[in-house]
């Protein structure tokens, strides 16, 4: 089947900008924190089955990979792609340290939710994680097992990356109503412009991490992909105020997740390389094999 990748996108990006611009409004007009749950998530959750919906109906030729699939090789990335999740976290306090830039972490016990009392620590995290989890789990069955699979039929790792990463980086309103905050409240357009920038490249090389590491990945798009962005939003709720718009927090989060993208973009290029000398090889050596006839003269 053709594909007819700008109708696709066109479905996805129309529906999932309707939806989650209603479940953004909601956020401001009933103040609902986006830490209790993220209702911009029902927007890419829709937007995909929109695109599954009518695949078939408008020939559009995207693809769905099944995410919940289990064995050896999903296991082992889904651990490895945590730990880079950590590392990242990890790396960013280090660029804090050397810059000499003060953390504010958040005061989990002052956090308000309303279905915790305050000051009850546990269960205050215990329900973000909770609210986390299903709001990632709805994003990522779009993002990951839909999108991802349907531009990577027709780009390269490259320019799946930078698209996919563009299309969330727009869409992540939390990070934008934040820095749009900032920039009213103190003027610094330079500020903002840094902020955005650095919000970019990190929706971009860590849509590159996630390509690399399900190539080759019959199954288990989802789950390594959520894994991954639990580790990584509960890290930086409590550890950074990137969220508030400071271009710090989002520089050193750039910083550390480009440093990753770039190591696996490395070792994806490697094997693709040592990959393609082995199919030479065998070609060669399927060519230099004598022929039936050839075989038979030779025995003569």
């Amino acid at each position: 089947m053709k594909q007819r990748i700008g109708l696709t996108l066109a479905i996805f990006i129309g529906v999932t900008a309707v939806v989650s611009a209603i479940g953004f409004w909601l956020h401001v007009h009933y103040a609902i924190a986006y830490w209790v749950f993220n209702l911009g998530s029902f927007g890419p959750l829709l937007g995909g089955l929109a695109v599954l919906a009518l695949n078939r109906p408008l020939g559009l030729g995207a693809r769905w990979v099944p995410g919940l699939g289990f064995n050896s090789q999903v296991v082992r990335r889904t651990l490895l792609i945590t730990g880079v999740a950590l590392a990242i976290v990890l790396a960013c306090v280090q660029f804090y340290t050397f810059f000499r830039w003060q953390m504010k972490p958040i005061p989990l016990p002052l956090v308000p939710h309303p279905l915790a009392l305050p000051g009850d620590v546990g269960t205050i995290f215990g329900l973000v994680a909770l609210g986390m989890l299903i709001g990632l789990i709805m994003e990522e069955f779009a993002w990951r097992t839909i999108l991802q699979p349907t531009l990577r039929q027709r780009y390269n790792v490259l320019t799946t990356g930078v698209v996919l990463g563009a299309i969330w980086a727009t869409w992540s309103w939390p990070a934008w109503q934040g820095a749009i905050t900032r920039l009213v409240a103190e003027q610094s357009v330079l500020e903002f412009i840094l902020f955005l920038a650095g919000h970019y490249v990190t929706c971009i090389a860590i849509s590159l991490i996630f390509v690399v590491l399900h190539s080759r990945m019959r199954v288990g798009h989802w789950v390594s992909a959520v894994a991954f962005r639990l580790v990584f939003g509960l890290g930086f709720f409590l550890i950074l105020d990137e969220e508030t718009g400071r271009w710090q927090a989002m520089f050193a989060i750039s910083l550390a997740c480009s440093a990753a993208a770039a190591v696996g973009l490395y070792y994806y290029r490697r094997a693709a390389l040592a990959q393609r000398a082995r199919t030479a090889r065998d070609q060669s050596a399927r060519s230099t094999e004598p022929g039936p006839a050839e075989a038979q003269a030779g025995s003569q």
